[in-house]
């Protein structure tokens, strides 16, 4: 690179970089200034970080914060900002705030040098979090990639360090502003949220985390989530860690890839997703109460708001319900591996769906251990409460002790319509290998039908064998 030196730069008119002329070194390129050139992406260490891992680096990172928002509104598009390898001693919420909003697309773009490489650590003492984008629209552009959001606190502290990544819009659904736009409004990828270490093994060694959310994200459209990893406490109770990604009215979002480790009330919790649908792909669940959490308030008892949904090639191993879906209508569950929950009271399930239409469980394995007490007392497979119209499961395998299918009292269709659920080509490994009897379907309601059932001890059969049958 070539650089114009100024000699007694004490007595030319040259203050500031604004003043100095940078050219570059490649063909075609242009002379502009060095501050235009320095505007190009933002190091939080222009700002005093030093990422040594024992300075406060609050006030550096707050002053950085709020002039790369400043810059954003005045360029009216996204501004950089660069997290160099470190680790960065953090003690309150450092916040990105746009406002005020005027429908162009401004917003950060906060990246590093890698989850390993590059770290924001809270302090102790910190509740507040970490990080937190907002504004008054619903147009802003939010991006991290490449960081950790690391908690110090112990494996069984009864505290938290807040929400590691909190993004929030004051616009609303039915707002002028909310819907359709031409890009993601939120982008994680190749992140960790977890506990911080100062070695890859020991007692404190990421694999537990004490964050009450990781990620929560207000009314944004179209937010991917990709490739970030989430851990949890360390022992049970969770009161105090309650979810790896929240979102509430969020338009369509998308996890992908990402990994949910550890005690938490629930791995991913989509709240009032009334927009369009969701989608989980390869993704990993283990010892949540919930992994896959999504819920509706009974203002929609009767209501089947907006349509669909995709849970894929995901591996679960939860302590309550491995999925969890209410007043939703249109997803499909297809080609995912699922242990039984580790709960060992009332009636935990692989996929519990309460008031819920248009179900389709295809290809999924159902696997051990599970137990079985009685019928108020076992493991689930597939267990349907409150109204289920439409639910159709073909070819899945249940290999765990337990119930393959149940269906509460009392279900029925709602005002969704006729209430059925039909079982096709689905197959069991034998009644008594995992956790004591097994039984195939316990429908207390009369609304079950059953085309085919395998078993190698049996051959094939229909629903005759352990079925239990409690409607009029």
């Amino acid at each position: 690179v070539d650089i114009i030196c100024v000699n007694n730069i004490a007595n030319s008119s040259i203050s500031k970089a604004g003043d100095i002329t940078y050219d570059g070194q490649f063909t075609g390129q242009t002379s502009r200034t060095v501050a235009a050139k320095l505007a190009d992406i933002i190091s939080v260490k222009d700002f005093g970080a030093t990422g040594d891992g024992t300075t406060d680096d609050t006030s550096a990172f707050q002053a950085c914060a709020t002039h790369a928002t400043t810059l954003s509104k005045g360029l009216n598009r996204p501004v950089g900002v660069y997290v160099p390898s470190g680790t960065y001693r953090i003690n309150q919420q450092i916040v990105f705030d746009v406002a005020p909003q005027n429908e162009t697309v401004r917003g950060i773009v906060l990246f590093g040098d890698g989850r390993e490489s590059s770290r924001l650590v809270a302090t102790s003492g910190n509740t507040t979090g970490l990080i937190k984008f907002t504004g008054n629209g619903n147009t802003e552009i939010w991006s991290i990639s490449d960081l950790s959001f690391l908690s110090p606190l112990s494996a069984n502290d009864g505290t938290n360090n807040g929400t590691a990544i909190y993004v929030e819009s004051t616009v609303t659904e039915g707002d002028p502003g909310f819907g359709s736009h031409r890009y993601r409004s939120v982008s994680v990828e190749r992140v960790t949220i977890g506990a911080f270490a100062t070695t890859v093994l020991g007692n404190n060694d990421g694999s537990v985390g004490r964050w009450f959310r990781g990620i929560d994200v207000r009314n944004k459209w179209f937010p991917i989530f990709k490739d970030v990893l989430f851990f949890g406490a360390g022992t049970n109770p969770v009161a105090n860690i309650n979810a790896g990604i929240f979102c509430r009215y969020c338009y369509s979002p998308e996890i992908i890839n990402c990994y949910f480790e550890g005690y938490m009330q629930n791995g991913a919790w989509l709240d009032c997703i009334t927009q369009e649908d969701f989608r989980f792909e390869s993704c990993f669940f283990v010892n949540q109460d919930n992994g896959i959490y999504i819920t509706r308030p009974s203002t929609y008892d009767n209501i089947l708001y907006e349509p669909g949904g995709s849970i894929t090639n995901s591996h679960m191993a939860c302590r309550v319900n491995n999925v969890y879906i209410e007043r939703h209508r249109q997803v499909n569950i297809i080609g995912n591996y699922m242990y039984m929950p580790t709960t060992t009271t009332g009636l935990p399930s692989c996929i519990r769906l309460h008031r819920t239409a248009d179900i389709l469980i295809a290809n999924n394995q159902f696997l051990e251990p599970g137990f079985y007490t009685n019928d108020s007392n076992a493991t689930c497979g597939v267990r349907m409460s409150g109204a289920a119209q439409g639910i159709l499961i073909n070819g899945c395998h249940f290999n765990h002790g337990g119930i393959s299918v149940y269906v509460d009292s009392g279900t029925n269709g709602g005002n969704f319509g006729d209430n059925t659920v039909l079982l096709t080509n689905c197959s069991s490994k034998g009644q008594s290998i995992w956790g004591g009897p097994t039984k195939r379907i316990v429908d207390n309601t009369g609304i079950v039908s059953c085309n085919g059932w395998w078993d190698p001890n049996e051959g094939a059969t229909n629903y005759t064998l352990d079925f239990f049958y409690g409607g009029t």
